[in-house]
Order: structure tokens, then sequence, then C-alpha cells
């Protein structure tokens, strides 16, 4: 029996030997998005790649505006992402990564230039789905610690979650700070305890479904608030309509 194109595809680029070319950044071997194209490109030239856009509305004073970005953001990361998309030979695979640094942590305000590298890595693991350099992926064990949400003490050690009993209280005294910070309650008083009156005891979920809110009008406006207290007078207005809904 004849082999498949994408058989065929994957043991031509499985074969390619890429652990020459490999650099090591923090912990981690990668393959060089230059390198992986050239590669790419030596066995199969027709091949072409992109990455993919996402449409979101933009509120202006002269109306709303429909416009398109190369990427999205994820509540549940609290960050940005990216996707690329990959043809060789009328195959297509497309490939999702977060915006992350070389320790795997989330960015959490990226600018141009680290969305660019996360779409420069993402084309690298999007090209592995074909076969070429997939074997570096097979080098990590623990999938899990592709995306880590914190500083580990070493470049070994994986980063320690707190205890039930440190969270708890962690989450109390946000709750504290965020409901008890002044006498005259404000608008941002009122998202907070909105926020808190739908997880009273989870500060992480109420960050995360306030970042949903704004995401709805401003995606990457949404990736730069991290407390209640970021937010403008106009998008405490939001949050609140919305949380009454």
């Amino acid at each position: 029996m004849p082999k498949s194109k994408e058989t065929s595809v994957f043991e031509t680029l499985y074969k390619v030997d890429v652990k020459p070319f490999l650099v090591k950044k923090g912990k981690y071997d990668y393959l060089p998005w230059a390198t992986a194209i050239r590669l790419l490109m030596e066995h199969y030239p027709d091949a072409i790649w992109c990455n993919r856009s996402h449409e979101r509305e933009i509120r202006l004073d002269t109306g709303i505006v429909k416009t398109a970005f190369p990427y999205f953001y994820d509540p549940v990361i609290g960050g940005l992402a990216v996707e690329t998309e990959v043809n060789i030979n009328g195959l297509v695979k497309w490939e999702t990564l977060p915006v992350i640094d070389y320790k795997n942590n989330i960015v959490k305000n990226p600018d141009w230039m680290a969305i660019n590298t996360a779409q420069k890595r993402c084309l690298v693991k999007n090209i592995s789905l074909f076969g070429l350099g997939l074997k570096v992926y097979e080098g990590i064990h623990n999938c899990e610690e592709d995306y880590t949400y914190g500083e580990s003490t070493s470049n070994n050690a994986p980063p320690v979650a707190p205890s039930k009993a440190e969270k708890e209280k962690e989450d109390i005294i946000e709750t504290a700070k965020e409901v008890f910070g002044g006498a005259e309650i404000t608008d941002h008083e009122t998202v907070s305890g909105l926020l808190t009156k739908r997880f009273p005891k989870n500060a992480k979920n109420r960050i995360t479904l306030l970042k949903s809110l704004i995401a709805d009008n401003d995606q990457y406006r949404a990736s730069q608030i991290v407390k209640v207290a970021d937010l403008t007078a106009e998008e405490c207005q939001t949050a609140i309509q919305s949380l009454n809904q």
C-alpha cells in the first residue's frame, strides 16, 4: 500500500537531525526559527506559513471599529497568546503558544518584540507537528513544565504552589484591601464588591473575570490589568453594568 502524503512528509522531516543546530536558553533546548525554516524549505520549497489573525472591536469616539491583530487575550492564562498555520503540500496544521519568556513564564505586559518572539517560537512548534524537530519536544517529559506562572528559586526547581492556608490568607488580605480601602465608596470599590460577591475567597478568579469583561472591548488593554485600581472610570462603569446583569 502506498504511503499517504501526511505519512511521507512526517517520515521525511522526522529523520532530519536537528541536534547540531540546537541552542540552550535557560534549561530548555531550542531550534532557532530561521534554521527550522531553512531545513523545511530544503525538503519542501513550496511550504507556506502565516500568523493567524483575530478580529476584535475597538470603541472610538466615532463609533465601533473592527480590526485584526496577530494575537488574542486568554483570561485563563491571564495573558496573550499567538497562533500560526503551516501548509506543506496541502497538509495544514496550526499551533497556539502563550506569550512567554525563555524561562517559560507568562509575560504579563508584552511589547511587540515579545509577541514577535512568541510567533517565531510558535512557528517552530507548528513545524514540529510535521516531524521536523519533534524529537526536541519528545525530550520534555512533563508537558506542564512548558508554562509556569512564577519564578523558581533555581533553574531546575519547579515553582512551588502556595498551600491552601496561605492561599486563603492571601485571598482574605486581598479582599480586605479592596473592600475597606476607604470610607467613601468609589466605582473601584463597587467593582471590588461585586467581584468579591462572585468569588468570596478567590482573588485570582476575581481578576480573571474582570479581565474577561474588559477583553470584550479591548483584548490588549485587558492584558494590562492586574488589579481593580488599574481600571479607568469608563471601564469601572462597564464592569459594574456587566456584573449587575
